[in-house]
């Protein structure tokens, strides 16, 4: 009888901690995220992220996206989502050239995107790379 007591009372705490943990990737990556790039040949600085995690890019996790890198502070658009437990931005920017843009790619901890890599593509090279780290939802 005590031990299944102890059983029922050691499931239910695991099924609580389950639904702790469903709960919080729910809420899911929406928000504004303050991103810092470093080491990068011309792109270092802070930045806000805006994502929108609505599942309407393909993936549960994934939706609109925006941040505020771009000439004189413009904002530029694209779209983010988390595949194998990794997110990926991908931004268009457009007014510079034909099929440019940046991605930021991040494996997120305890439900912040943490730290990651960046990259600016134009025109199909690589022109410049960084290391990027995110900071508190909504510090932006």
């Amino acid at each position: 009888m005590k031990s299944t007591r102890i059983l029922t009372i050691a499931a239910l705490t695991a099924a609580g901690f389950a639904v702790l943990a469903s709960a919080a990737m729910a809420s899911g990556f929406s928000g504004n995220w303050p991103v810092t790039i470093s080491h990068s040949k011309g792109s270092n600085g802070a930045f806000c992220l805006k994502l929108i995690d609505d599942g309407s890019a393909g993936f549960p996790h994934s939706g609109p996206a925006t941040i505020n890198t771009g000439v004189n502070g413009q904002t530029l658009s694209g779209q983010f989502q988390f595949i194998n437990h990794v997110i990926i931005v991908a931004i268009d920017d457009t007014g510079l050239t034909q099929n440019a843009g940046s991605t930021y790619s991040s494996r997120p901890i305890n439900g912040n995107p943490g730290e990651g890599a960046f990259a600016t593509i134009y025109n199909g090279l690589e022109i410049d790379e960084g290391e990027i780290v995110y900071g508190v939802k909504g510090g932006c």
